[in-house]
């Protein structure tokens, strides 16, 4: 994911932030994504898996390639939105559908480029959603909010 897209991205997120006054939501969502980056560049270093070769490859990306940071990031993103902005409960199922679609479409399509192993792609899930836990946890006692249950 570019730079460019991330930053976009970045700037929606703040525009909603400021105007819905989502300040907690905000904080915790961008502390979400970060420290997921975070711990993906860290395993990185650890795991040192080498990306899928050139002949496979639609794009050509540097740095070892487990556990996705992309994957990560979207999968604490989503979560994190998820569990944090207060969704309208009967549009819920609705909400949680078209979440996983985009991350699940976002993985694939890295997959798809030759980025990413397809297992890179399942452990930066794993650790999206485990910072995203952690996160929110944090946030539910820092910022005494309770976490929506997500039934």
């Amino acid at each position: 994911m570019s730079n460019t897209v991330i930053a976009a991205a970045g700037v929606v997120g703040l525009v909603v932030v400021v105007t819905k006054r989502w300040w907690w939501q905000g904080i915790t969502i961008a502390v979400s994504v970060v420290a997921a980056q975070s711990a993906a560049r860290a395993l990185k270093h650890v795991i040192q898996r080498e990306r899928p070769p050139v002949d496979l490859s639609v794009v050509q990306v540097g740095a070892f390639s487990m556990p996705s940071t992309v994957a990560a990031m979207t999968a604490a993103v989503a979560v994190t939105a998820y569990l944090a902005l207060p969704w309208p409960t009967e549009r819920r199922r609705w909400i949680v559908g078209l979440i996983a679609t985009l991350v699940v479409s976002i993985g694939i399509a890295m997959v798809y480029l030759g980025a990413h192993w397809p297992t890179d792609v399942l452990a930066g899930w794993g650790v999206g959603v485990a910072v995203a836990g952690v996160v929110m946890s944090l946030a539910r006692v820092g910022f005494r909010r309770p976490i929506r249950s997500s039934s």
